[in-house]
């Protein structure tokens, strides 16, 4: 390992505040001559090396204490072919540090070294597995320890003799060994490893329970390597839903066999990354507390299932299935499933169908083979009965029209009353669906979608309705994210509720464009972040996720206004609604012309399972949320809010809103007979105009002040909408006004001989 005659102070609190030197200093300069650590050596140099320092200070300690290093990219990749690159020059380690700054060295491990790597990732929890191997904390495991930059840790040991080798989650998820052929990163560069030991601490042996990673001979034959929980699969939560119900209605006298059988099969599942480990445990163990008692007087303990579970769910992670094309053909039933799940013995029947196949198709001798420990879980009361149950399974015979691979699966409808839709908020927004709020901007869209948000993640009702399901909310701020914080604290407070304590969570930094490549599957690794934090946090499901705003999240390759890229878009929020079971909410921007609703494609409102549009109500003063589409519910309904200022707990200033009563939406129209197009244009220009730019004057001596603007800004605001010459635009405007005046929607008052500086109001103001 090198030198270990350089004595530190082990002041592991400034190592973890990871100071960083700035290259001013020189570690060469502070170094004995024997290699081994000077008494002159500062304080600032060993906070340095505790996590922070630079590249090539790092760098030249590890060769001085004869480690062979290389660089690696942020993610861990070698930018050398490090195998053989790894080396103590230090010329050649200078020129690396030169040639890439903004790397980080990888350490090459000799034979006699074996890191203890703990993950905490991809569901994993390689500490708390530490603790139950070694009962103890790893802080209290006295050797050199290094912090990861995901929350795991390194542990060096000596590996005494042993002919260690290299494994991934083979001694427990998220315990790995990495050892010769193997390397580690090391406290580099950009300080997200740092020691929290001494590095010259003395290595310990390495347990004995590592030496489940110990060489295997030479004829051995591996099976395929699990790989790390890879995210949301609709089809491994089917299997394991599957798999859960089966075990919960297994008949009497193979609970055994079917919690074994059901529980290997899942976990191939979770060797092949579509299922995460922990959660499939929990799951399995619950619905194995669920079963009849095959013996009365001695039932199972929770710690018997768990412990059958947890061992035929390891023997099946040995054979691992990726499920890839199954996914693909299933793709359909996910959504159904989701959507209905008295489809749970459809897809256990799938299951079987694609079980027998594949035993169809190994040799003879393996086609019997029972996993691991079958024998050990049947009692001696249930082993006639198991047999029994074996021979009733036959492989299914695939129909004749079929493709290869492909099942069948159909129900016939009328069997009795089907469920209503669920309700997130009632009658409003769906439990699951897709949904889209739209205004023009500074119309009060954020400030709306704020305080769904708060009431959703309070439980407090939302403009006077119901909120039927409390839980967490996920905001994607592609724009306006410096008030994110602000508003939804407003709109919490305004509830009555703790700010400090909701399950609101926002991604301010690089939101993914759900049109890139690859940029469904990164919003579902942010959501699913999301959906364990709400989990751990505060015990509720992740329900609403937000997109402020569509355009900015979409990504459109061509423009909005292209309805293939629409609908594309929207078919990626209806995917990330059905895999999280979460209603998902895009924020969106109104065109010039109100009248024809959200800008870009008219395809938004037809695909979406709502769509609300907020407007100015220049009659009330106030602006009215329409919900115009409620699939499944009645629509067409409005209410009135308006947003008024208010000011946080250190004076900061923000708004929130202020609701009025729900009513039937007003009719579009109150004249006697509908108004043209253009008359209908210009009355929208109008309410707008006297929305935004009206002033309160006194124009009647013997009346009270009202809202009134200049015809001139009333004209200027139609010629921006009205597209056409500029003598088309004037004939239009001339024609719309005189329908207007007639039907007395407005009134005016000159104040002299020109008519464009006449004061205008609406009638009934």
């Amino acid at each position: 390992m090198g030198p270990q005659n350089e004595k530190t102070p082990a002041d592991e609190a400034a190592g973890v505040n990871g100071v960083s030197d700035g290259g001013g200093l020189n570690y060469r300069q502070h170094h004995s001559v024997n290699g081994g650590g000077s008494k002159a050596q500062s304080a600032a140099e060993r906070i340095k090396e505790f996590g922070g320092e630079n590249l090539l200070d790092a760098g030249l300690r590890a060769a001085d204490r004869g480690w062979k290093i290389f660089p690696c990219k942020s993610d861990k990749t070698p930018l050398v072919q490090w195998s053989q690159a790894a080396t103590t020059d230090e010329a050649i380690i200078t020129a690396w540090a030169k040639h890439w700054p903004g790397a980080q060295w990888g350490r090459a491990l000799p034979q006699d070294v074996v890191v203890v790597d703990l993950d905490m990732k991809h569901g994993k929890n390689g500490i708390r597995e530490f603790g139950k191997l070694q009962s103890c904390k790893p802080e209290e495991f006295d050797a050199p320890r290094v912090a990861t930059a995901t929350g795991g840790l390194h542990i060096y040991t000596d590996a005494a003799g042993r002919d260690f080798k290299n494994t991934t989650d083979k001694i427990a998820p998220g315990v790995d060994t990495k050892t010769d052929g193997g390397y580690v990163i090391i406290p580099s560069g950009d300080g997200s490893y740092r020691w929290l030991t001494d590095p010259d601490t003395p290595k310990p042996p390495a347990p004995a329970w590592t030496e489940v990673a110990l060489q295997q001979p030479v004829d051995f034959v591996p099976s395929a390597e699990a790989r790390s929980f890879q995210g949301c699969s609709p089809f491994g939560d089917a299997i394991l839903a599957g798999a859960c119900e089966t075990i919960a209605n297994c008949p009497g006298g193979s609970q055994a066999i079917t919690l074994n059988r059901r529980s290997y099969v899942v976990g191939q599942y979770v060797g092949g990354g579509l299922i995460e480990r922990d959660a499939a445990i929990e799951a399995l163990t619950a619905a194995g507390l669920r079963m009849v008692n095959a013996v009365p007087k001695k039932p199972w303990t929770g710690k018997e299932v768990r412990k059958k579970v947890s061992s035929a769910l390891r023997d099946g992670m040995k054979e691992p299935l990726d499920g890839e094309e199954p996914f693909r053909f299933m793709e359909e039933v996910h959504r159904k499933y989701f959507e209905t799940p008295k489809l749970h013995e459809a897809v256990e029947e799938l299951l079987f169908g694609e079980e027998a196949k594949r035993k169809a198709e190994q040799p003879e001798q393996e086609k019997h083979k029972k996993p691991l420990e079958e024998a050990k879980a049947e009692p001696k009361e249930q082993r006639e009965q198991t047999k029994q149950d074996e021979a009733k399974e036959q492989p299914r015979q695939e129909e004749p029209w079929l493709k290869p691979g492909e099942q069948l699966l159909i129900r016939r409808v009328g069997q009795g009353i089907p469920p209503p839709v669920a309700f997130l908020v009632d009658g409003l927004f769906r439990e699951i669906g897709t949904g889209t709020m739209v205004s023009k901007y500074l119309g009060g869209k954020t400030f709306v979608a704020m305080a769904l948000a708060a009431s959703v993640a309070s439980g407090q009702a939302f403009a006077g309705r119901e909120v039927l399901r409390k839980g967490g909310v996920l905001w994607f701020a592609a724009e306006g994210e410096r008030e994110v914080d602000k508003r939804s604290r407003a709109a919490v407070k305004a509830l009555g509720c703790n700010p400090d304590e909701q399950p609101i969570y926002v991604q301010i930094a690089s939101v993914p464009k759900l049109l890139s490549q690859g940029g469904e599957a990164a919003v579902m690794q942010i959501v699913r972040q999301a959906e364990r934090m709400a989990k751990a946090e505060f015990r509720v499901p992740l329900v609403l996720v937000v997109f402020d705003t569509m355009i900015k999240s979409a990504g459109y390759r061509k423009s909005e206004n292209d309805a293939v890229e629409v609908n594309n878009t929207i078919q990626v929020m209806e995917n990330i609604s059905i895999r999280t079971k979460c209603f998902v909410l895009a924020l969106d921007h109104m065109g010039k012309n109100e009248g024809l609703g959200a800008r870009g494609s008219s395809d938004k409102p037809s695909s979406m399972d709502v769509y609300v549009e907020l407007k100015p109500n220049a009659r009330k003063k106030t602006r009215v949320l329409h919900a115009i589409k409620v699939k499944g519910e009645k629509a067409n309904e409005q209410i009135d809010f308006e947003i008024v200022g208010t000011e946080l707990e250190d004076g900061q200033k923000t708004g929130l809103v202020r609701w009025g009563k729900w009513c039937d939406a007003e009719p579009e129209h109150e004249a006697g007979r509908p108004l043209n197009k253009n008359a209908t244009l210009l009355l929208q220009c109008v309410e707008d105009a006297i929305m935004g730019k009206g002033q309160q004057l006194k124009l009647f001596s013997n009346e009270p002040a009202i809202l009134c603007v200049r015809k001139i800004q009333i004209r200027e605001e139609f010629y921006q909408r009205y597209e056409g010459t500029n003598n088309a635009k004037q004939m239009a405007f001339t024609r719309a006004w005189s329908e207007l005046v007639e039907a007395n929607f407005i009134t005016i008052k000159k104040d002299g001989n020109d008519e464009l500086q006449a004061h205008v109001f609406l009638e009934g103001e």
